[in-house]
């Protein structure tokens, strides 16, 4: 307790460790032990995961370990983020399969895939290194991990601590003073089993170790009588053989003169686009959905609700992949609910508003969306104000990403000719600063590219003061 440590922490195994941590920081501690705090108590300890090193050397430990004045130089090659594995990693496939299994088992690794660690790490980040493998007597396999050609991780880790390693002298010492002793002596060899894979490595050093275990893959889908299936790599063909091979033998019956294929296919209504990513419906569906809202136009929106209900079932199954229609379709399912299936009737004004929105939304954008991962905006983008002064209007900005002095800027001067919802019949402005600070914000997205048009979802916090300095906002 005098150590400001809870006793029952100090019984505490922290996850994916064997060792007591908590209670050896604590001993060192009493033992005057410089490096305790390493060891659980500083950011990158080993309880929380620590630094491997690269690109940011450890600090170095003078009442521990000598300084590290020589390294070992390394192959130099050139840079190369993706590399393929060697052939005794793909020789050895379920053995490593088996070996990385057991390892997710004890927390050492996690599964994931290049998408998800470009996203959480910065493409930049992410190194995947060529693996080898050993096949050991008993038939399993030890992963071999190339650090150094193409990633350059081992390349970039500088060691500042050097730890002595016994050797001959230290050996011919232990025995010689075994003898001086003129007593019996019991010696005993042990070994740690996998000691390079206990201790914790912090998660943002985790994309310098990643590995491809299988490059080799394809998608397959099935939907009642329908089948997709996508492949990569540079055998994609030789696996689409086999794959129409291996149902062949199966004893599919296959109706060829309905195959489609190439770079964009159609699958149970969807349209799949791979060149740009992106899914939805094809063009002559979204047409379908545009040509029934001119037909009720034309009718004066007094429609068959039985034909409602087909358009609306339609709309529903869009709006599974375009996501931004669900929000709409609301009054839709209310009014088809409260009338007969039988009957013909006006729309409602609030169907013929959504209506009239989708119709001008779809006009203005694609069927499609992008397959890839919703974009967060994390943090400050920009930050603007505006000046209102007699005879002029300021919009001012400036983007907060990296420093001030690298960051994109705008300056926009008004008169009354350009903007007279700013001004007075006098020229006054002062009035209208609440309106234009919005109007520089409005600038600013637009300066910076935040409205440019995009088919991937984006999503920006909104952040409102509440604050204000003049009578417009009361």
């Amino acid at each position: 307790a005098s150590l400001g440590v809870r006793s029952s922490e100090l019984r505490e195994i922290p996850p994916n460790q064997p060792f007591y941590l908590h209670a050896i920081s604590s001993t060192a501690r009493l033992l005057e032990d410089p490096d305790w705090e390493a060891i659980a108590c500083q950011k990158d300890s080993y309880v929380t995961g620590v630094a491997i090193g690269f690109d940011e050397p450890v600090p170095h430990l003078p009442q521990v370990y000598e300084f590290k004045v020589k390294s070992r130089k390394l192959d130099d090659s050139e840079d190369e983020w993706h590399r393929d594995n060697y052939s005794s990693a793909k020789q050895t496939i379920e053995q490593l399969e088996q070996k990385f299994k057991e390892e997710e088992a004890l927390g050492r690794m996690a599964p994931s895939t290049l998408p998800v660690l470009e996203q959480r790490y910065g493409k930049d980040r992410v190194r995947i290194a060529s693996l080898g493998s050993l096949l050991k007597p008993d038939g399993s396999a030890r992963p071999l991990h190339d650090g150094t050609h193409g990633v350059r991780v081992n390349n970039g880790i500088r060691m500042l601590n050097q730890q002595a390693n016994p050797g001959p002298r230290e050996v011919v010492h232990l025995v010689r003073s075994a003898k001086q002793s003129q007593e019996a002596t019991f010696c005993l060899t042990g070994d740690v089993t996998a000691a390079h894979r206990l201790f914790l490595v912090r998660e943002s050093d985790w994309p310098c170790a990643a590995r491809f275990l299988l490059t080799i893959w394809f998608y397959h889908l099935v939907y009642v009588d329908d089948v997709h299936a996508n492949f990569a790599g540079r055998d994609k063909f030789h696996h689409l053989l086999m794959w129409l091979a291996c149902f062949e033998m199966f004893g599919t019956p296959f109706a060829y003169k309905k195959f489609r294929g190439g770079l964009t296919s159609a699958f149970v209504g969807y349209e799949l686009s791979y060149p740009d990513q992106r899914v939805g419906i094809s063009e002559s569906r979204g047409q379908w959905l545009l040509k029934w809202i001119e037909e009720a136009r034309a009718s004066r929106f007094v429609v068959s609700v039985r034909r409602f209900a087909e358009f609306l079932g339609r709309l529903g199954f869009v709006s599974r992949l375009l996501v931004w229609l669900k929000a709409h379709l609301a009054p839709l399912y209310s009014w088809r609910a409260a009338v007969s299936v039988s009957a013909v009737a006006r729309l409602p004004d609030t169907v013929i508003l959504t209506l009239e929105y989708l119709s001008l939304t779809f006009k203005d954008m694609s069927f499609k969306v992008a397959a890839a991962r919703t974009i967060r905006r994390e943090g400050v983008a920009f930050r603007t104000d505006a000046k209102c002064a007699d005879g002029y209007v300021v919009l001012g900005g400036w983007e907060c990403s990296g420093a001030t002095k690298d960051s994109r800027w705008f300056s926009i001067r008004l008169t009354p000719d350009e903007a007279p919802y700013l001004f007075d019949p006098e020229g006054h402005s002062q009035w209208a600063s609440a309106s234009a600070e919005l109007l520089a914000t409005l600038a600013a997205l637009h300066a910076f590219g935040h409205l440019e048009g995009n088919a991937q979802r984006r999503i920006m916090t909104v952040e409102v003061l509440a604050q204000t300095d003049n009578k417009a906002n009361e």
